[in-house]
């Protein structure tokens, strides 16, 4: 599955199997996951705030107001309409950029 992976070093498109094991090791735990819209999901580690990970990304509703900081590696994928994960596509990217303002050592930066 083609996804976006944001951590560290930043925003990068990769491939990984979707699976349960491969998106836990992606984002280093149990998955939780987050829909920005009805076609694109942010998959982040569910106790990435308890662990104390650092923040990767700002999470904002239409309005752009801020509505939570999520912590540690995060996946950006689609979801289809059955609930499973989907290649990313370049046409995603806009949604992307209105609802997730990734951070990089407390910077921000615009997602491709």
């Amino acid at each position: 599955m083609n996804i976006l992976h944001i951590g560290q070093n930043g925003v990068l498109p990769a491939e990984i199997d979707n699976t349960l094991s491969a998106l836990q090791r992606a984002v280093g735990g149990h998955i939780e996951v987050i829909h920005l819209t009805d076609k694109l999901a942010v998959i982040c580690n569910e106790e990435g705030k308890l662990l104390g990970l650092p923040v990767t990304a700002a999470l904002s509703n239409d309005s752009g107001k801020l509505t939570d900081m999520l912590c540690g590696d995060l996946i950006v994928c689609r979801v289809t309409p059955d609930g499973e994960f989907a290649d990313i596509q370049p046409q995603d990217y806009p949604a992307l950029r209105l609802y997730l303002t990734v951070l990089r050592h407390g910077t921000c930066y615009a997602a491709p």
